[in-house]
């Protein structure tokens, strides 16, 4: 039996709303409960058939208005597209502070300062440094991240484990920057949507 392919593009995942392929690190996943119930799956784990999007809201805002749901999970969808992206914020904060927490088991994490309120944006109720997307380096295998209320700037040691929670930062942070910029999500005949 042939062993199975570990090149990257057997790892990817493809967006429902713009059709762009990217690793299920970058992506944000949705399932379904036994109802047929969307919900945003931060942690990856939900048993089923998953959709996948870029953490963009013009993404969801696409496959809402394609339909894109349904088709993906051959079935019937009840989903909020109102409350959805509020719901894909809240998830990504999870993702964020799970990092943190995972970073902080590893022993990978240490508090360095505070940062100072002019250096601060209010984003989904957490005070997020305004560099927080971009990741300074204090040292080659260190890397210097800024998150929380109140706001704190955090030295993390492992390469790895500053990976993973700059990627989470800067995803979070890319979703509330892009969300304020659309309306709400709509059918392809303009009218709000309950499910499809």
């Amino acid at each position: 039996m042939p062993d199975a392919p570990t090149t990257p593009e057997h790892n990817l995942r493809t967006c429902i709303g713009c059709r762009r392929k990217a690793a299920a690190a970058e992506m944000i996943r949705f399932a379904l409960d036994e109802n047929g119930v969307l919900s945003v799956d931060y942690r990856g784990v939900a048993p089923g058939r998953g959709a996948w999007i870029c953490p963009d809201p013009r993404c969801l805002q696409q496959a809402v208005k394609r339909n894109a749901f349904k088709r993906s999970f051959r079935r019937r969808v009840s989903y909020d597209p109102v409350s959805l992206p509020g719901e894909v914020s809240q998830g990504l904060t999870f993702r964020v502070e799970a990092a943190f927490r995972s970073a902080r088991r590893a022993a990978a994490l240490t508090e360095n300062t505070a940062c100072t309120p002019n250096d601060q944006t209010l984003m989904n109720g957490q005070r997020v440094h305004k560099k927080s997307a971009t990741i300074g380096s204090s040292e080659p295998t260190a890397l210097t991240v800024s998150w929380g209320n109140p706001l704190t700037e955090w030295v993390i040691s492992n390469t790895v484990w500053g990976e993973r929670v700059a990627r989470a930062i800067k995803q979070a942070h890319t979703w509330e920057s892009r969300t304020s910029e659309l309306g709400p999500m709509a059918t392809r005949n303009g009218r709000q949507k309950r499910g499809s």
